[in-house]
């Protein structure tokens, strides 16, 4: 949307919905009735459904929450890879991400 490419930060914006789209079952710019998606990820128009009601997963969607952000503000892969949460081995009780 304007901003030069860097590969760096769309690696973590990518990592960003694919850990969203793991623990959500679905893609963070979906729209829950209608709606153009483009224009959901432009605005940046999303929100944690599932994640939302469960503090277990708070180190989860503190780490998406920093990376589906605007590329001036969002994490870089290094700070990703020093998150206690992915050093730690990403640790979840998968038990609850079962018929959720």
């Amino acid at each position: 949307m304007g901003n030069p490419y860097d590969g760096r930060l769309s690696d973590a914006w990518a990592f960003g919905v694919m850990l969203y789209a793991i623990l959500e079952s679905r893609l963070p710019f979906d729209p829950p009735t209608s709606g153009k998606i483009a224009h959901r990820i432009a605005r940046l128009d999303w929100k944690f459904y599932r994640l939302a009601t469960d503090p277990s997963f708070s180190p989860a969607s503190h780490l998406i929450a920093h990376l589906l952000k605007p590329a001036h503000s969002r994490f870089t892969i290094d700070h990703v890879l020093d998150c206690d949460w992915i050093r730690n081995g990403c640790l979840l009780d998968c038990a609850q991400l079962v018929d959720r």
